[in-house]
């Protein structure tokens, strides 16, 4: 781990950690969703907004919790995937923090969708759209033509959310994050990754038993991948935990990292 991201590490406060949402795998795809509440302020953070089709759930699930949606202050998006932004639309006072990278294939893919709509074959212009943004500056991203065309055709169906994410760009509340590490008040430290698209962000957070957790993302979509992430072991291995995109929390202190 570099030595910046540590310090960032050792500012951090401590956090109440609530599961929203438990992530689910492929074919469902849907993202976890973990709020963080902070001690100082009581700020309240949302890492990542679920599938488009759990909606009913993330209402509910809030307000089982007694929170709304117009509490939550910073909506993390951990990347542009449309199953981690599917309630978007609900956190009409929060600040949306998004790597440039994905703030800017965001745009793009809005505009896509958005000319995909006047073509006589819709679904296949933008299935071709999408080749060509993740292909070009990464010709090794491997695209599996499944996955690539169950991807164009959640957005093809969601674009209200995407346009969601554009209006809320003209109200001018995003941060779209640059720096490979960026601390957000005192609750979290994003790491900027590219192990699953351009410009993931993985959060690492301190509950109040001083225990530190991993907010990955689909850098670990679930726990079975991990053996293979060299990339998070080197930022996890003080930690206590790893909250992965689309499985369960993995307790790290029960198990060790192999071909690392």
């Amino acid at each position: 781990m570099k030595a910046d991201t540590r310090k960032g590490i050792s500012n951090l406060q401590p956090v109440d950690i609530t599961v929203i949402v438990q992530g689910k795998p492929f074919p469902q795809y849907t993202s976890s969703m973990i709020l963080l509440q902070g001690k100082i302020n009581n700020k309240k953070i949302l890492f990542d907004a679920g599938s488009p089709y759990e909606r009913d759930s993330i209402k509910q699930n809030f307000s089982e919790k007694s929170i709304s949606p117009r509490d939550i202050d910073y909506l993390i998006l951990s990347h542009w995937h449309m199953d981690h932004m599917g309630s978007i639309d609900l956190y009409e006072n929060a600040t949306v923090l998004i790597s440039e990278e994905s703030y800017i294939l965001q745009c793009k893919l809005y505009q896509a969708v958005k000319t995909a709509k006047t073509k006589i074959n819709p679904f296949e212009f933008l299935v071709e759209a999408l080749i060509y943004e993740l292909h070009k500056k990464n010709p090794s991203y491997e695209l599996l033509p499944n996955r690539l065309r169950a991807m164009a055709n959640i957005m093809f169906n969601n674009h209200h959310l995407l346009e969601t994410f554009i209006n809320i760009d003209k109200e001018k509340r995003i941060i779209t994050v640059s720096e490979e590490n960026y601390n957000l008040q005192p609750y979290i430290h994003l790491i900027k990754s590219n192990a699953h698209s351009d410009g993931d962000l993985i959060g690492v957070v301190q509950d109040s038993e001083g225990k530190l957790f991993c907010l990955a993302g689909d850098v670990l979509i679930s726990e079975k991948e991990l053996d293979n992430k060299h990339f998070l072991f080197n930022v996890t291995k003080d930690m206590d935990g790893i909250f992965p995109g689309h499985g369960n929390k993995i307790n790290l202190n029960k198990r060790e990292f192999r071909n690392c």
